[in-house]
């Protein structure tokens, strides 16, 4: 239909005097990024691609194929679409993990790790190794300190909070998992070994040793090769320790460790028995239920920030700070539509206010008028905020949070709307000290406005929180089964949005051609990459802004690790091979260089460059008896089991 000109024209002047009639404040609350990373920018996507799914029930099963070997994952979209809140939504990724966990989903999780005919030894190996893959995936060795509750009671906080973690608190993660495994009658416990590096020691009747430092992720067998030396072996004799640190590398404070201490449990230890996990705090998701008109999206890689930023961890300057890479954050958007009732239920304060169809307006035009909503998505911790506000006329924006930090006993205590201080916010300011919602768990927002036509028309909230990229359902290469529940759809509906980008330079998956063997997975170069040794020398490689065109030769070999008193090359994956910086997944088939099927057992891998005579790094990886573990999706044809749950929708 052809629209007249001076309909045109009157169409465009309605617009323009709808838009004079409300005028939009927007404001960032929380510093937007570091400097120094602005000028080098996480990539952007080479091939953006998006597949969207709409859910209905609490129970629903997504089936999504991706045959890209250069897959990224860039965001999660979760969106309510209806009328009433949807409670304690929830995406699991293609292996079904469950990282919510209070001590019934640690169960669950002990379960779904260790089904099948295993040996206690063996679901070590398996607790040991779902941990090294979830939580030191990219090698990282610190990770931003919180106020609240000591680190040990807070495994699941650690699993959802960070993507890595320090030294000990591998072992923080890995305990309850040891301590939830079917009759395993496993617990464990930490131990300091100077220098930053913590061992572990996990019980089964009696202590045996290991070690979840990023860069070792190694156990210690007797030198007959056939079961794990125990604390009080190592002792006697450390023969063990000194065979295997000549293949992986490692000569610095390990064997310090084993000094003439009790011989029942390792020195400066506190073990962490069964009923020390069976606390129902940990993380509860309660806090993640979607209003409507809200969000929640999922960036992988924390749209380019720095963990200092996120949690005043700012030992960046001289120090160590994670890269975008490596941490993932979450954004919850809340739109309330003034014009309608939706919003009512979740004003936590208001004064001098009604609602019209024409959105709010003051009951006396003469006094203030204010309607103050809560951000609270406890557990994770706050890193920034948009906040954009349509007023008829002008108005006010503040933001409360509460004053009393949790700690042990009061957890939480900063989602208790008291205690607050308001703070003013201002377009030119960024960053507000005494009133800042950084590394806080809620913080309050309120609209203020007063004189004859004033009122609020609508308002928009982003609040972004960081969050483990690791406890996020990304795709894999393969058929992806992913999941979706809910305690409650309240009557709507949810849409879900996976973006991903399918011709990455920087991601490399090698697919898996039997049903047998192990993926080996490792992050090469970038100089925001820290951790031990050769990944501390700022010179070795190029900022990735400046690495696509950069390669250094790799090479990766495979011991038998287990037989410690004949631990030789039994495979050499691949010698001197030019590779670009990125994140890898090599592919072992379980075979020896002559094509031979290796025995179940620990084996050790070892990456080496041309830049170095050391290797740039070394762990275990292990065979299991049944096959690939955890199956990679082009080799599953089934969703796996998710807390007894059966597939009532799949799509």
């Amino acid at each position: 239909m052809k629209i007249p000109n001076h309909s045109l024209v009157i169409l465009i002047l309605s617009f323009a005097f709808v838009s004079s009639c409300n005028q939009m404040q927007t404001y960032t609350v929380g510093k937007i990024n570091d400097p120094d990373l602005l000028k080098y920018p996480a990539p952007a996507p080479v091939h953006p691609v998006s597949k969207s799914f709409v859910v209905t029930g609490t129970n629903h099963v997504e089936e999504i194929t991706v045959n890209s070997r250069h897959l990224r994952n860039l965001s999660i979209t979760i969106e309510n679409n209806g009328k009433g809140v949807i409670k304690e939504p929830h995406l699991f990724g293609p292996q079904g993990w469950d990282l919510r966990g209070d001590s019934d989903a640690y169960k669950a999780l002990a379960t779904n790790i260790t089904q099948g005919n295993l040996t206690k030894e063996q679901k070590f190996f398996r607790a040991f190794e779902w941990t090294a893959l979830h939580i030191h995936r990219a090698e990282m060795t610190n990770a931003p300190n919180y106020t609240g509750y000591f680190h040990a009671g807070n495994a699941s906080r650690l699993l959802n909070q960070y993507g890595a973690c320090m030294c000990g608190e591998f072992h923080h993660v890995v305990n309850p998992i040891y301590v939830k495994i079917p009759g395993a009658g496993m617990y464990g416990t930490i131990y300091g070994m100077g220098g930053h590096n913590a061992g572990g020691a996990f019980w089964d009747g009696k202590w045996h040793d290991y070690n979840g430092t990023p860069d070792i992720q190694i156990v210690h067998y007797k030198m007959d090769g056939k079961t794990i030396a125990t604390w009080e072996e190592l002792k006697k004799d450390p023969a063990p320790i000194d065979s295997l640190n000549k293949i992986i590398g490692r000569h610095l404070t390990y064997g310090k460790s084993l000094g003439p201490d009790s011989p029942i449990c390792p020195l400066n230890s506190t073990p962490f028995p069964p009923k020390f996990y069976e606390s129902n705090y940990l993380v509860k998701f309660k806090y993640s239920d979607l209003r409507p008109n809200e969000k929640m999206t999922l960036f992988f890689d924390m749209r380019g920030r720095f963990d200092s930023t996120s949690a005043r961890f700012n030992s960046y300057k001289g120090g160590a700070p994670r890269s975008w890479v490596d941490y993932g954050s979450v954004v919850y958007t809340y739109m309330p539509n003034f014009h309608n009732s939706l919003y009512e239920p979740f004003i936590v304060e208001q004064n001098n206010v009604q609602r019209t169809a024409k959105g709010l307006i003051p009951v006396d035009p003469s006094k203030p008028s204010f309607v103050v909503f809560a951000s609270n998505h406890y557990p994770w911790y706050h890193v920034g905020a948009d906040i954009k506000a349509w007023f008829k006329t002008n108005g006010n924006v503040y933001i409360a949070r509460n004053n009393t930090i949790p700690g042990q006993g009061n957890q939480g205590a900063d989602t208790i709307y008291s205690n607050l201080t308001w703070a003013k916010l201002s377009p030119e300011l960024k960053d507000y000290p005494k009133s800042s919602i950084i590394a806080k768990s809620c913080y309050w927002i309120k609209f203020e406005f007063s004189g004859k036509g004033s009122g609020l028309d609508s308002a928009e909230v982003s609040s972004e929180l960081q969050m483990s990229q690791w406890a996020m359902p990304g795709l894999e290469y393969g058929k992806n089964y992913i999941r979706f529940t809910a305690k409650d759809m309240g009557g709507s509906s949810a849409k879900v949005t996976y973006n991903y980008d399918d011709q990455s330079t920087y991601y490399f998956y090698e697919p898996a051609t039997s049903p047998t063997g192990k993926h080996i997975y490792h992050r090469l170069g970038g100089k925001l990459q820290h951790s031990s040794g050769l990944w501390k020398k700022s010179a070795f490689w190029p900022r990735m802004k400046d690495s696509t065109d950069v390669t250094t030769n790799v090479t990766v070999r495979i011991f038998n690790a287990q037989n410690t008193s004949n631990i030789r090359c039994v495979r050499t994956l691949f010698a001197n091979k030019p590779l670009h910086w990125g994140y890898y997944w090599w592919y072992w088939d379980g075979k020896d260089d002559k094509g031979a099927l290796l025995p179940p057992g620990m084996y050790v891998y070892r990456i080496e460059t041309d830049k170095d005579t050391n290797p740039v790094h070394a762990a275990f990886v292990y065979l299991y008896p049944d096959g690939i573990w955890p199956l990679p999706n082009e080799l599953r044809n089934s969703a796996p089991p998710v807390d007894g749950l059966e597939d009532t929708s799949h799509n």
